[in-house]
């Protein structure tokens, strides 16, 4: 889960160009759905006018930026007429009164939670009239209308009122959760029947003396195979755990240290062996790459210590 607080300020890097496109100012959320379905975005460039987002178009929302497939995912606010809808709406959530179905007015909402995968809102954050501190979350499932100022709530919500942690819980987590209960249920379950056919067969050893080595031989047999099967088990729940380190520890390399340098060093990677497609040239007149020359890493540097890194990133083009 993700607030807005966590969300707004974040630079928008693209993935496939490797540049910080600009920051995220605010969200624009959808009434009728209770989603976000834009991100609006305050261009690094002072003269264009604001971009968006599309939510579905983002990648991802880290705890360090937002990422997107590409720059053309970023476009101006006036191209996109349903951004125009959701301006007019101005819905923020936060600072609104929230109100019971019944009428009653039990105080106002201070931050919203959104699943960062889905844009959902998940969780309103609830200031009662009668105290100082917000007291937790009200469930996206409890909130019957988002108003421009008036958040309607079903009269009953107070008995679900729960603090981010469980709402995360119960909006990102039970899916996810699923199949590792099922897996766990369909060992126990195996488990069951083979202690049951232990039982059935030492029973038929006790009345049978004659087959009694044979029932004891088919009782190792089934306890070998019970304990292979544990083992089988086992060793698939240590490769998922070691899979999932291993994808915790490649997050970690890329996120560590100065997000900006991670990306800056891709994009470095990205434009060597381009061609550049006009001559850049510095405030001091000095050459920093002719038109057709190969990018190298000198060049690079050369852009950079003339603040020309910018210019040299929107004019190469693929040799």
């Amino acid at each position: 889960m993700k607030t807005t607080k966590e969300i707004i300020g974040l630079p928008v890097f693209s993935i496939k160009e490797v540049i910080d496109i600009g920051n995220v100012k605010d969200l624009l959320i959808n009434p009728d759905e209770g989603t976000v379905d834009f991100l609006l975005v305050e261009p690094k460039r002072t003269f264009i006018e604001k971009t968006v987002i599309k939510y579905e178009d983002v990648i991802g929302v880290g705890k360090d930026a937002v990422t997107v497939e590409n720059k053309d995912k970023v476009v101006d606010v006036l191209s996109v007429p349903e951004v125009k809808a959701l301006l007019e709406k101005d819905t923020k959530v936060i600072g609104c009164k929230v109100m019971t179905n019944k009428g009653t007015f039990v105080g106002e909402i201070t931050e919203i939670a959104i699943n960062e995968d889905t844009g959902k809102i998940v969780g309103c954050q609830w200031l009662p009239d009668d105290k100082d501190e917000p007291v937790g979350y009200i469930p996206g499932s409890c909130v019957i209308t988002f108003g421009r100022e008036i958040l309607i709530v079903d009269e009953n919500f107070e008995q679900h009122v729960t603090d981010k942690i469980l709402v995360s819980d119960v909006e990102s987590g039970l899916d996810k959760d699923t199949s590792s209960v099922e897996n766990m249920n369909n060992i126990i379950n195996a488990d069951e029947q083979i202690e049951k056919e232990n039982v059935g067969i030492e029973g038929k050893a006790a009345d049978d003396d004659t087959s009694l080595d044979n029932m004891s031989m088919e009782n190792i047999d089934i306890n070998v195979q019970a304990e292979e099967s544990s083992i089988g088990n086992t060793d698939i729940a240590e490769q998922a755990e070691e899979n999932a380190i291993g994808r915790e520890e490649n997050i970690d390399d890329n996120l560590n240290g100065d997000p900006l340098e991670f990306f800056e060093n891709k994009q470095d990677e990205y434009l060597i062996g381009r061609k550049v497609n006009v001559t850049i040239v510095a405030d001091n007149g000095e050459i920093i790459a002719n038109e057709g020359d190969i990018v190298t890493p000198e060049i690079i540097e050369r852009a950079r210590a003339n603040d020309k890194y910018v210019d040299l990133t929107l004019n190469t083009i693929e040799e």
